[in-house]
């Protein structure tokens, strides 16, 4: 199942890259509160294949909040991040099934504006 960690995506719209030492990389994306704002995660393996595969959030939140994920330009929908307890506290996760071109050709964008939370990386796992 690969990992892709906040500290290798990018960044915009307010989002920010900060040092966090109990995310898994040391680092996480805040400032997902901000409308606009967004992580974009680059270069995603879909497999040989490509196909359906499960993306899963990793995250931190005290509060509900929504990311909208998009995947190679197409919106498939909001996720909801259910409160962990505190902005460090990363034993969130959320998931969504969507389609995966085959390769490293894909982009995953996580859009904020719709309460906060830090995101620490994703996981992606085709289905079989």
């Amino acid at each position: 199942m690969p990992t892709y960690a906040a500290a290798d995506a990018n960044v915009g719209g307010g989002a920010v890259l900060a040092d966090d030492s109990a995310a898994e990389g040391g680092k996480d994306v805040g400032n997902l509160h901000l409308a606009d704002s967004f992580v974009e995660f680059s270069e995603i393996n879909g497999g040989e294949n490509g196909g359906r595969n499960i993306i899963t959030i990793h995250y931190a939140t005290p509060e509900k909040a929504k990311l909208r994920l998009s995947v190679n330009g197409t919106d498939y929908s909001f996720v909801n991040t259910l409160p962990t307890g505190a902005w460090n506290d990363y034993t969130g996760q959320s998931c969504l099934t969507v389609p995966l071109k085959p390769g490293k050709a894909n982009v995953v964008r996580l859009t904020g504006g719709h309460g906060g939370v830090h995101v620490d990386y994703i996981t992606v796992s085709p289905l079989l």
